[in-house]
């Protein structure tokens, strides 16, 4: 299941995570809103500085993207690609990740 963050007056949530049993990961939801916020605020300062070119430059998520978490990662609002480390060494990993990235 996608992830993805809601925003509201005075916060913001994350939908679409479950851990064991279905139950929210509270740590990849806050680590899910880490990101959110952070390439949020990076959209921000790339639109005041280039404008409306700033809404078209991508954002790619530097942290650890691994197939277990490519999908989720990618569906953050914001989050335009990723840095691949590790992984990409794995073909079947790397494959897994490609995969993610254009559903």
């Amino acid at each position: 299941e996608n992830t993805a963050v809601e925003f509201y007056t005075g916060g913001a949530r994350l939908v679409g995570v479950a851990g064991a049993a279905g139950k929210p990961d509270v740590d990849t939801m806050r680590a899910h809103m880490e990101i959110a916020t952070v390439h949020g605020v990076i959209r921000e300062l790339l639109i005041e500085l280039y404008q409306d070119r700033g809404r078209e430059i991508r954002i790619l998520y530097g942290g650890s993207m691994k197939p277990g978490n490519a999908a989720e990662i990618l569906a953050i609002e914001n989050v335009n690609g990723g840095l691949i480390g590790g992984a990409s060494l794995k073909a079947d990993d790397f494959m897994a990740i490609y995969a993610a990235a254009v559903a």
